[in-house]
């Protein structure tokens, strides 16, 4: 079942299919498909923009849903708080690439758990995001 198609381009054609995540993830199907000629800088450029969308996307989906489970209860103990959230995620993520002598994109491709490298990549992101969020609100800085 297709969930998206990105950046239909002239030949070529991105098709993200259930969740995202690396190739060969149990949770993920990546299909491209070519028929025709190279596609031009500008298409390639849409392609990785129309990426970075389904990411986005899928980043705020899945915000506004833990958001109705657990309210704001990442803020619950302040700043310091918030920074450890962040700190623990960050120890998790460094401790699992270490075995794979840094290579992000090894450890990654390599770990296909559904709670793996993919999984904590994505719940830092998001953490990012709730705290700049937050940040812009209580600093009032325009969008």
């Amino acid at each position: 079942m297709r969930d998206e198609l990105c950046a239909p381009l002239s030949g070529e054609a991105l098709a993200l299919t259930d969740n995202y995540g690396p190739p060969n993830h149990p949770r993920f199907s990546l299909e491209i498909v070519y028929n025709m000629e190279e596609p031009k800088v500008d298409e390639k450029f849409n392609l990785f923009e129309n990426g970075l969308g389904v990411v986005a996307t899928k980043d705020i989906e899945v915000l506004v849903q833990k958001n109705a489970e657990y309210g704001e209860s990442w803020k619950k103990r302040g700043g310091v708080g918030a920074f450890m959230m962040l700190a623990r995620k960050w120890d998790r993520l460094e401790a699992q690439v270490g075995r794979f002598h840094w290579d992000i994109f090894d450890a990654a491709t390599t770990d296909t758990r559904p709670e793996g490298i993919m999984d904590d990549i994505r719940d830092l992101r998001r953490y990012l995001l709730l705290l700049e969020q937050e940040l812009n609100t209580q600093m009032a800085v325009p969008f």
